[in-house]
C-alpha cells in the first residue's frame, strides 16, 4: 500500500495531510486466502450428513447447521445454526437493481431522461412485473456420508422476451458448511442488465458487519478509486445513504468472505468466496442493507423509505457501473453486463 502525504503545511490542509494512496497486490489471490476460508474440521470424525426428504421439505443435516429446500419451488428456504433459523427469505436469482439517477428516474424533470432504465422495464427485469416468472425445470439429490447435493434447474423468463437458465447446486457437508454453486446463462437478447447474483433476506438483528474486500464506502466497477482493499467492520445500518432520490446503493467489490452477526454475539453467518476452478471468480461483490430492493425501486423520496428489521443481502458475480448518464456519458462498454455464462461459487459457515 502506497500513500501520498504533504511533506508541509498548506493554505488547504496540514503537513501529513493524506492526498492520494494505491495498492498493488504482490501474490496471487489464490495464495493468500485465509485458513478461515476452508471448511471448518475437526479432529473428530464428523458425523454423516443426515437427509430428511418429505413432502414440503428436504432437509440436508451435517453438524449442527441444516438447510431446507422446498421441493416444489426449489429454493433454498431455510438456514438454522443449533436449532436457530438465519433465513428470512429464500436464496433466489438476482437480475435487478434499484435504478439510479444515471440509469435513469420515473420521476420530476430528470424522467425525460430515458436511460437504460427504460429498456429494463420493456424487458420486464424488474422481480415484481407481472411477466417476470421463475419456473422449477428439474431436481436432483445426490447423497453420500461425508455430504448431500441437493441441484435445482430453473428458467426464469418474462413472457416471450428472454429465457435466463441458472442451475443452483447446494451442498451440505459433515461439518455443517453449506457450499453453493451457482451458473447463469444470460441470452443474446439481454445486452445490457444490472447484475447477475443471487439475494436472500436474513433475520432480524444480524446487523454486525465485517468483510475483507473493498471499503469502506461503496464501490462499483467503475468507482473504485476512492476504495482500499481491507478488512473493514461497520453495521448494516450504516451501509445506508440517503440519496434524495431512492435508488441503487451499498455495494462493495472484490469481497473475498463477509459475515454478519448478531451484536455481543457470534451467532449469525459467513459467507467465502469458493471457487473451485478457473472459471470461477474469486472475489465477489455483496451489499448488506435494511432496505429491500423493490422499496427502493418504488420509493420516489427518502420519507417513502421505511427500513425494516431484517438484512437484505446480495451477492453478484457481475454488476453494471453506474456512469455519470444524468448528466454525462453512460458508463463505458467495459462495464456492461451482457449475454454469456457466468459460474461462482461461496461458502456459508453459520454458527
Amino acid at each position: 500500500e502506497f500513500e501520498t502525504t504533504l511533506a508541509r503545511a498548506t493554505n488547504w490542509a496540514e503537513r501529513g495531510h493524506r492526498v492520494g494512496r494505491s495498492q498493488l497486490e504482490l501474490a496471487p489471490a489464490s495464495a493468500e486466502r485465509s485458513p478461515a476460508a476452508a471448511p471448518v474440521t475437526s479432529s473428530r470424525r464428523s458425523k454423516p450428513v443426515v437427509v430428511d426428504r418429505g413432502a414440503k421439505e428436504v432437509r440436508l443435516t451435517g453438524a449442527t447447521t441444516s438447510v431446507g429446500i422446498d421441493p416444489k419451488s426449489g429454493v433454498v428456504q431455510s438456514i438454522t445454526a443449533k436449532d436457530v433459523e438465519l433465513l428470512a427469505r429464500p436464496i433466489e436469482l438476482s437480475l435487478w437493481r434499484a435504478p439510479t439517477d444515471n440509469d435513469g428516474v420515473s420521476t420530476g424533470w430528470m424522467s425525460e431522461f430515458a436511460g437504460v432504465r427504460r429498456r429494463w422495464l420493456e424487458w420486464g427485469l424488474d422481480p415484481t412485473s407481472s411477466t417476470y416468472r421463475t419456473e422449477l425445470d428439474a431436481t436432483q439429490l445426490r447423497a453420500k456420508d461425508e455430504a448431500a447435493t441437493w441441484v435445482s434447474r430453473f428458467t426464469v423468463r418474462s413472457a416471450g422476451v428472454w429465457e435466463v437458465a441458472h442451475k443452483q447446486a447446494i451442498q451440505m457437508h459433515a461439518d455443517g458448511s453449506i457450499e453453493i454453486a451457482e451458473a447463469v446463462r444470460i441470452p443474446d437478447t439481454l445486452t445490457d442488465i444490472a447484475r447477475v447474483g443471487v439475494r436472500f433476506s436474513l433475520k432480524a438483528g444480524l446487523d454486525q458487519l465485517q468483510w475483507l474486500g473493498e471499503g469502506p464506502h461503496e464501490s462499483y466497477p467503475d468507482r473504485r478509486t476512492s476504495v482500499t482493499e481491507a478488512r473493514w467492520k461497520s453495521t448494516v445500518a450504516e451501509q445506508y445513504h440517503p440519496y434524495v432520490f431512492p435508488q441503487e446503493h451499498g455495494s462493495h467489490g472484490a469481497t473475498r468472505w463477509f459475515s454478519l452477526t448478531r451484536s455481543g454475539s457470534r451467532n449469525g453467518l459467513r459467507i467465502d468466496v469458493a471457487p473451485s476452478t478457473a472459471n470461477e471468480p474469486d472475489r465477489l461483490a455483496f451489499s448488506a442493507l435494511h432496505h429491500h430492493v423493490e422499496d427502493l425501486t418504488v420509493a420516489t423520496t427518502t420519507a417513502e423509505l421505511t427500513p425494516t428489521e431484517e438484512v437484505h443481502v446480495h451477492l453478484d458475480a457481475a454488476r453494471r457501473g453506474v456512469g455519470t448518464g444524468a448528466c454525462g456519458p453512460d458508463t463505458r462498454s467495459a462495464f456492461l453486463i451482457g449475454p454469456g455464462l457466468y459460474r461462482f461459487r461461496y461458502r456459508i459457515t453459520a454458527s
